[in-house]
């Protein structure tokens, strides 16, 4: 009994700071997206060395943050 009553008081715990790492979690993925679009925008300003690669834009790259969040 005294083992079911300390999972339920850790399991309660867990289930209240788990809105503080939905934010933290929400924070680095905002942070990183904000990373990759810097990267590519200095990859678009480049100079093509493969002018037959087909280039990535960055609606489908914002489409597929989108859906993810």
């Amino acid at each position: 009994m005294k083992s079911l009553i300390e999972m339920v008081k850790i399991q309660s715990s867990q289930i209240e700071n788990l809105p503080n790492e939905n934010k933290t979690l929400k924070s680095v993925v905002e942070t990183n997206n904000l990373i990759l679009k810097q990267i590519q925008t200095t990859l678009s300003n480049l100079p093509s060395d493969f002018p037959n690669l087909p280039l990535i834009s960055s609606q489908s790259t914002s489409d597929k943050n989108t859906t993810q969040q």
